[in-house]
């Protein structure tokens, strides 16, 4: 919803990097998944390259899959990535979330740097699944970095995912977006 105001949807190109809110397909029926509602509820080309478990480390490899020149091809105007990823480091337990958040910071200047600032970028922000209740501060303080953080230049954008996975039924296996809640 919140890329409606895309030029030309129909040559955007987005790219989902990250984790398992984005792709959900082994969690949810085949026609259910984020990827699919995606798909078919826009008129964009989507390139799914998330995975279940990936971690800040893992999205800096789903970078490197993304071709630089995409957005001078003629059927791609616009170049979007959507940013999902910081999570599943942040519940892992194994380190100080600010360091966490640093290298998840470092993630962001180098797609800067690869891609200047002609590519948009959202990033979803963490909801609460509530299998996770004592990583709640955790998560609310990493959806308050992740506003104070946003680029002025108006090409980042955060999508505060806490306030639209909300339900019991948005969510399934404790922690993953169910059909319900990838639908949102």
């Amino acid at each position: 919803r919140s890329m409606d105001s895309f030029e030309n949807k129909k040559s955007t190109m987005v790219y989902c990097v990250g984790d398992s809110m984005l792709n959900n397909a082994i969690y949810v029926e085949a026609n259910q998944s984020v990827l699919f509602h995606l798909r078919n509820e826009s008129q964009y080309k989507f390139v799914m390259l998330a995975r279940d478990n990936a971690r800040i480390s893992d999205a800096f490899h789903q970078i490197d899959r993304i071709p630089e020149k995409e957005q001078e091809k003629e059927e791609a105007s616009e170049m979007v990535i959507v940013l999902s990823v910081g999570g599943n480091d942040l519940l892992a337990e194994d380190g100080d979330p600010r360091e966490t958040f640093q290298h998840w910071l470092e993630l962001v200047k180098s797609i800067r740097i690869r891609f200047g600032h002609s590519v948009r970028i959202l990033v979803l922000g963490l909801y609460f699944p509530k299998s996770k209740q004592r990583f709640f501060d955790r998560i609310r303080q990493w959806n308050a970095w992740l506003l104070q953080n946003v680029d002025t230049s108006g090409a980042y954008n955060v999508i505060e995912t806490s306030n639209v996975i909300t339900e019991t039924k948005d969510i399934c296996y404790k922690i993953e977006p169910s059909e319900q809640g990838g639908a949102k």
